[in-house]
């Protein structure tokens, strides 16, 4: 389970949250694998560009202290005993960052704009990654496309991309096998994309899938109640292909503006996706992991020790 923010705005407020997640990971560990979502995306469309852009939020794009902040932020997780998970969204930024890292997530993009640069990145990421699936005019996510995408980041690739030294130079990539299909199951009510993401793990044949549960149109009690569904199928021994959840989670419930002046910004509350708070996330994990203990018994056991590669 991908746990955390949707996007890291206050380090200290994440830093809160990632102490407490380690303990809660302690707690499930023999059941769930806890990651602390820590992604340095952009947020332009909430009028503000992003940690790593814009540290200081005032326009002045102190990139080179934004970087070190995130570095730092990533350290202190790692410290915590927990592994991280990072969102993507160009050819140069990992570099900076991979090494504090076990999970990427990438986008890959529409269906006449699928981003070939980032499929190739992700061929040569050392570390498993999820791939976001394209959306259709319905909303509706495109597994085909998806399912495409991952037998091209499979391959070696050769690819134009920057070196550990911050130097443009020429990639050969030996293949990523370790990536799964990010889906969301499109709109609707909790129960309309849990349906979805069961009928599309329907068409899938050896590939994994991880369900976001969040987004921006998706009320915190509306993810907590897709959590429980997909929480149920498992338990039932269904949805043989899932293989984890991303919860857009902070210490409050709900977002606020991200325009909001520092000396009136509400700590733990985040400033893009709405948020469950850590009660909601702490019975959503707990739920996830009676669902793999109960699917665990009525299998004999067999699933109790999956291999994590």
């Amino acid at each position: 389970m991908l746990v955390g923010p949707p996007s890291i705005d206050d380090p200290a407020s994440c830093l809160e949250f990632a102490a407490r997640l380690a303990t809660l990971a302690a707690e499930v560990k023999e059941d769930v694998l806890l990651m602390a979502r820590a992604p340095f995306v952009s947020l332009a469309a909430c009028g503000w560009t992003s940690l790593v852009k814009d540290p200081a939020r005032d326009g002045s794009c102190a990139i080179n202290r934004g970087l070190r902040q995130a570095r730092q932020l990533l350290l202190q997780i790692n410290q915590l005993g927990l592994p991280t998970a990072c969102e993507f969204g160009d050819t140069i930024t990992p570099q900076f960052v991979a090494d504090l890292l076990s999970y990427a997530v990438v986008s890959s993009g529409g269906r006449e704009e699928r981003s070939e640069t980032l499929r190739e990145l992700v061929s040569g990421l050392s570390m498993p990654a999820g791939l976001r699936l394209p959306t259709d005019a319905d909303g509706a996510d495109e597994v085909e496309g998806g399912a495409a995408s991952l037998a091209f980041i499979a391959e070696p690739q050769v690819f134009f991309g920057v070196t550990s030294h911050g130097i443009a130079g020429i990639v050969q990539s030996k293949g990523n096998a370790d990536v799964a299909l990010l889906m969301r199951g499109g709109g609707g009510t909790p129960a309309q994309r849990a349906a979805r993401v069961a009928a599309a793990c329907g068409q899938l044949t050896n590939a994994a899938v991880v369900v976001e549960c969040g987004g921006a149109g998706v009320a915190p009690d509306e993810q907590a109640q897709l959590v429980s569904r997909l929480a149920d199928a498992v338990g039932r021994g269904e949805l043989a292909e899932l293989r984890g959840l991303s919860l857009s989670s902070h210490l409050l419930s709900g977002r606020q503006a991200a325009d909001v002046p520092a000396s009136q910004r509400v700590h733990g509350l985040s400033c893009t996706e709405p948020c469950l708070d850590w009660a909601a996330t702490t019975q959503a994990v707990h739920a996830v992991a009676a669902a793999v203990r109960k699917r665990s018994a009525a299998s004999g056991g067999a699933a109790k020790k999956p291999r994590r590669g």
